[in-house]
């Protein structure tokens, strides 16, 4: 197996990391305006913090989650619609209070912003567990990625050069 299924099979591992990065690179946060969201399940207030001022306008919120029957197909659950976002003095943070969002089940949320005549912003959010943003999510692939890099090498080369190659830390001292 040193032919070219040897190669193919130790470049595997780096195509899937390529093709992962790139997904992250464009695919996880395509939002132009970024949010931190906070969640305070006693209140049921749900904060969202732009990195960009909102327009002063009159912004509603609809809030929803999705399940998948036992079908298979996707269902929206409305949690509250069109319900009123008060900003913030600086137009940066968004705040939706409702009695229907006090103690939301585990479930990852989607909040629709729109105000007439301006873009809409979509932001989720876990109702429960730790809130990972964008850059701890594209942390935590690439240090996976990384390992599962190691090994796929590790599996590589011991497939191509069988026992012959392995390493042994008690060969080396004596």
């Amino acid at each position: 197996m040193n032919g070219i299924a040897g190669k193919i099979v130790f470049f595997v591992p780096f195509i899937i990391i390529i093709a992962i990065a790139v997904w992250a690179i464009f695919f996880l946060d395509s939002d132009e305006n970024r949010a931190e969201v906070t969640y305070d399940s006693e209140g049921g207030i749900i904060s969202i913090e732009f990195e960009d001022p909102l327009a002063d306008a009159a912004w509603t919120a609809r809030v929803t989650y999705e399940t998948t029957s036992s079908s298979g197909s996707i269902i929206e659950h409305v949690v509250i619609d069109d319900a009123p976002a008060v900003l913030s003095t600086d137009l940066r943070t968004a705040t939706i209070t409702d009695p229907s969002l006090v103690n939301l089940e585990n479930w990852r949320y989607d909040v629709l912003l729109t105000a007439p005549g301006q873009h809409s912003h979509e932001v989720w959010f876990e109702a429960t567990g730790h809130v990972y943003s964008t850059q701890e999510i594209i942390v935590i692939v690439l240090v996976v990625l990384f390992f599962v890099a190691v090994i796929g090498f590790l599996v590589a080369r011991r497939i191509i050069f069988g026992g012959k190659m392995s390493w042994s830390w008690s060969k080396r001292i004596h």
